[in-house]
């Protein structure tokens, strides 16, 4: 049988940062954007929406990001 490697999210991020030259940082102040934060200390855990995309966010964190028309 075929052996599968798998693999983390974290490998994926350090390959797309050290391979291919994306700016995580900028990534992640693209999604927590100052708006995001006020929203989130006003309400709290939500889904909010920035220029670009709708923001999940769970106990101060976001997890995940959807397109503009993404329900």
């Amino acid at each position: 049988m075929e052996k599968v490697i798998k693999v983390s999210d974290h490998a994926i991020v350090r390959y797309l940062e050290r391979i291919m030259g994306f700016d995580i940082d900028l990534i992640r102040n693209e999604i927590a954007t100052p708006g995001i934060k006020k929203q989130t200390d006003i309400l709290g855990n939500g889904e909010f929406i920035t220029g670009k995309c709708r923001v999940v966010v769970v106990n101060s964190t976001a997890v995940t990001v959807k397109n503009l028309d993404m329900v």
